[in-house]
């Protein structure tokens, strides 16, 4: 992460416009628990991005882990509409009578329904380990493995993990995608 950081600050002071090196900034500084950071370079990427789909995600991302939830919850907003799986009027209303966690419940509850493609698995994955159920978050992660044998390099580093990286099932998944913590 430190080499990688050196690199990512020097290619923003070579190119201090550049949408993708900003989002990557972003990645690493949420990865390493520097959710401010994060939240900066996301803010610098909406001026240079107004509207990129990557947005929503890493915001809801950086505010669930802010603990600020009606941000969290407008971004999340955003992600439920650009598909037609989830409905908007069904997610408003739970959010008012139950909260956000209320939301995840429910959007899992539809993404497990829809967990054909390996990067559903993956999803899903992501978000029980951002909720904290690791158990459930590594079986989704050897299903996505199992679906789409392409590891996602962020795994061995995603914040969403950090409480397996003991776990053995964890490792020996990191071990068969060819990636280590």
């Amino acid at each position: 992460h430190e080499e990688a950081r050196k690199h990512i600050d020097k290619a923003i002071e070579l190119n201090p416009l550049s949408f993708v090196i900003r989002h990557v900034s972003a990645k690493l500084y949420y990865n390493r628990g520097r959710f401010k950071e994060a939240l900066a370079e996301i803010q610098k990427c909406h001026e240079l991005q107004e509207n990129h789909p990557w947005l929503p995600r890493r915001e809801f991302n950086i505010y669930w882990q802010l603990g600020e939830e009606e941000k969290a919850y407008e971004a999340l907003r955003k992600i439920l509409k650009r598909n037609s799986i989830y409905n908007l009027e069904t997610a408003d209303n739970i959010y008012k009578v139950s909260g956000l966690n209320a939301v995840l419940d429910w959007k899992l509850e539809i993404d497990l329904k829809d967990a054909e493609s390996g990067y559903a698995a993956y999803s899903i994955a992501n978000t029980y380990g951002m909720i904290g159920e690791d158990e459930k978050a590594l079986e989704w992660l050897e299903k996505a493995y199992i679906l789409h044998k392409n590891p996602t390099p962020e795994t061995s580093f995603n914040i969403h993990f950090k409480n397996l990286h003991k776990n053995p099932r964890y490792i020996a998944i990191l071990k068969k995608m060819g990636l280590t913590i």
